[in-house]
């Protein structure tokens, strides 16, 4: 089974003078493929939305979504759902199981180290300091949640990955400028 989850992060409801006119809220899909093509099969409303991450504890399959701004503000949560690809709970095939406090949230990226689940979400931007130099946030998954574990204070990153180099995993951060709009890494 192969499944598409698609983070949307505005919709367009008309424009003026060539400017965009939408909304932030709107609905994320959830696509299966079957049959050689892709199938919508859910959906659900994000802020924003600039990305998602999948990832699987056990026969458990968990969706983290970036919800980055809401048209307003950009400390807004994101959100930890469970995926249940048989749909067992009716119509829906995600169940929300958290509510994550994030500011301009860009990415998540699961890895395990030492056979525990971790997840890092890369933050943008501080509305509380107004800086693009922001906490950006380790959570340890323990007990059926997200666990704050560690904050790292990053420049607007954009992006995540990590690697293992034997018994040590390393996080990897794109980060996209400091407050002086310059480039750094």
């Amino acid at each position: 089974e192969h499944y598409l989850f698609l983070a949307n992060g505005f919709r367009q409801v008309s424009s003026v003078d060539d400017e965009l006119l939408g909304a932030y809220v709107t609905a994320s899909k959830v696509f299966h493929f079957t049959g050689g093509r892709l199938v919508e099969i859910d959906s659900f409303l994000t802020s924003g939305a600039a990305s998602i991450e999948t990832f699987a504890i056990g026969t458990t399959t968990f969706v983290v979504v970036a919800n980055n701004f809401d048209g307003l503000r950009t400390d807004i949560d994101s959100d930890l759902y469970e995926f249940h690809p048989a749909s067992l709970v009716g119509s829906t095939y995600l169940t929300k199981i958290q509510e994550i406090p994030t500011k301009a949230a860009k990415a998540w990226h699961h890895f395990v180290h030492l056979f525990v689940h971790y997840v890092f979400v890369a933050q943008a931007f501080d509305p509380d300091a107004n800086s693009y130099i922001t906490p950006s946030v380790l959570y340890r998954y323990s007990g059926g949640s997200l666990v704050q574990s560690q904050t790292v204070m990053t420049s607007s990153v954009t992006s995540i990955s990590s690697f293992h180099v034997g018994t040590r995993t390393f996080l990897v951060l794109s980060n996209a400028g400091g407050d002086s709009g310059s480039a750094s890494s």
